[in-house]
């Protein structure tokens, strides 16, 4: 599993965080309901996008250019060859 650098998640988290809100915002302030279910519709929406915008601006190297994140490496597939699954595990124990 990658290790997450929590520092290059959070420019990017902070940025669409605060545009999803603001725009989320401005269309349910103008709801006619209690100040309650509109609070409550804003956070979990805004979290949502939020969530969502970052998993796809982490996927594309062009949008985390823009973020401030790093560009994401190409992984290079270990080459086996020709040996066999079963010859690979007793190699590898």
């Amino acid at each position: 599993m990658a290790t997450v650098s929590y520092t290059m998640l959070m420019t990017p988290f902070c940025l669409m965080h605060e545009t999803a809100t603001v725009l989320i915002g401005f269309y349910v302030v103008q709801l006619d309901i209690a100040v309650g279910p509109k609070y409550a519709i804003i956070i979990i929406c805004a979290f949502w996008a939020t969530v969502g915008s970052y998993e796809i601006i982490k996927r594309l190297n062009m949008a985390r250019v823009f973020m401030g994140m790093r560009l994401k490496q190409k992984s290079v597939k270990e080459d086996t060859g020709s040996v066999p699954y079963w010859k690979r595990q007793q190699a590898g124990s």
